[in-house]
């Protein structure tokens, strides 16, 4: 009886419009508010309620039509969420309880995405629980949510996560061997070349993890770039600071940086083995990275030159 009507409700569910069945989705079972439904969608706060009162019509419809009832008149719109609820209820669907409610909404909340952002650009996505990701250029990641937990894989990049609290589904952010986990915060995982992974959280708390070494948490100012062998070394500087188009660099070899940098080029840029070698201080304003590595010269012992197939090539002297 019970898988009858879990069927009814499922039936339901898929005869809605996209928009609409999204919009019930993320209210009844993510419990987003209808002003955030309101902005991913880019609709109205009346057209949010509109669409969740058609679902909730068509769904009672339904469980009408599956006890072998006849609708009612329409109830008052403050009566509609507990009607459903009572229906819900009678049909052994209670929402807080029913192990096939809850099997519904977990496979409900199941969703898997990937996105790449090619050399130059940027992207900004907001995310099925409300979350927001902002993926920095050169940047492929994976995500893969489900009722227990929500997993971004970092491929390749840089990205900045604004996660929204939910502490039933701890957010993950897998780069390399580390694993950050949080509940609800603002922060940077950022892929360096050479196989190291910085965090550097922005406001709440992080939990990074690494097999080779013990978990550090980090709290808001507070940043860490773990090595390929899982060593930590605190990392001072503002999360993400490629958000406002800027990479600094302290010591770091010229190899390095140019791979960093690379991303936002529209240029082939690489540096031969010995200028390689040379580290790097200073900070580097992408939009203008033509007038940096013209300037190169004048702070490390190299030229710059662009070959005949358009490779921008650095060399020491």
């Amino acid at each position: 009886m019970y898988r009858q009507a879990l069927a009814a409700v499922e039936a339901a569910l898929a005869a809605l419009p996209e928009r609409v069945r999204s919009a019930f989705v993320a209210h009844r079972l993510h419990g987003q508010s209808q002003a955030l439904i309101a902005r991913q969608l880019g609709v109205s706060l009346n057209t949010v309620e509109r669409d969740l009162t058609a679902a909730t019509d068509r769904i009672e419809a339904a469980l009408h039509h599956w006890r072998g009832e006849r609708p009612g008149a329409a109830a008052p719109r403050s009566g509609r969420r507990k009607g459903l609820a009572s229906l819900l209820s009678l049909a052994g669907l209670s929402l807080g309880a029913s192990l096939l409610w809850q099997h519904w909404r977990a496979q409900a909340l199941h969703w898997q995405e990937a996105f790449a952002v090619p050399r130059g650009g940027r992207r900004t996505e907001t995310l099925p629980d409300g979350s927001e990701v902002v993926l920095d250029a050169g940047t492929r990641i994976e995500f893969a949510f489900d009722a227990g937990r929500r997993v971004a894989r970092l491929l390749a990049g840089a990205a900045f996560f604004g996660v929204q609290r939910d502490p039933g589904r701890p957010f993950l952010v897998e780069a390399g061997g580390v694993t950050a986990t949080v509940l609800g915060t603002r922060f940077g995982v950022d892929r360096e070349p050479g196989g190291a992974v910085l965090v550097q959280v922005e406001s709440g708390r992080v939990r990074v993890e690494h097999a080779a070494a013990a978990a550090v948490e980090l709290t808001a100012g507070q940043g860490l770039r773990i090595g390929a062998d899982g060593r930590g070394q605190p990392a001072a500087g503002a999360a993400a600071s490629w958000r406002d188009g800027i990479r600094h660099f302290d010591a770091v070899p010229l190899g390095e940086v140019v791979q960093r940098l690379a991303r936002y080029a529209r240029f082939e840029l690489q540096a031969e083995p010995r200028a390689a070698r040379l580290r790097v201080s200073g900070t580097v304003e992408v939009a203008h990275l033509g007038e940096w590595l013209q300037s190169l010269h004048a702070v490390l012992p190299v030229r710059v030159a662009r070959q005949g197939d358009g490779v921008v090539w650095i060399a020491a002297h």
